[in-house]
C-alpha cells in the first residue's frame, strides 16, 4: 500500500539485523582480545569499544545502501528477499527467474 515506506522499513530491518550480528561478533572479539592481552587491557579497551562501534555503524550503513533489501509480502505475512515470490507465480515473476 505504501511502497516507499515499505522499502525504507525493509532496509532498516535488514540493516539493524546485520548490525546486531556484527555487534555480537565484535563483542566476542573484544572479550578474546581483552583476555589474551590482559597486561594491556586498560590501554586498549576504550579503543576496542570505539572501533567496534565504528565498525558496526559502518557495516549497517553499507548493508542499507549497497545490498538488496527485504520487502514485506502481505500474502504470506513475512519480510522476504524476493517480493515476487508467491504461492502461484505470476507471469512477471516467471520472467524474473
Amino acid at each position: 500500500m505504501y511502497p516507499t515506506f515499505t522499502y525504507l522499513a525493509g532496509g532498516i530491518a535488514l540493516a539493524t539485523w546485520c548490525m546486531a550480528c556484527a555487534a555480537t561478533v565484535s563483542l566476542f572479539a573484544n572479550r578474546v582480545i581483552s583476555i589474551a592481552f590482559r597486561e594491556y587491557a586498560d590501554a586498549i579497551e576504550k579503543k576496542l569499544a570505539y572501533s567496534s562501534i565504528a565498525f558496526i555503524l559502518g557495516y549497517g550503513l553499507f548493508i542499507y545502501f549497497f545490498t538488496p533489501i527485504c520487502c514485506f509480502n502481505s500474502a504470506i505475512m513475512a519480510w522476504i528477499a524476493n517480493p515476487l515470490s508467491e504461492e502461484f507465480p505470476s507471469p512477471e515473476a516467471e520472467k524474473m527467474e
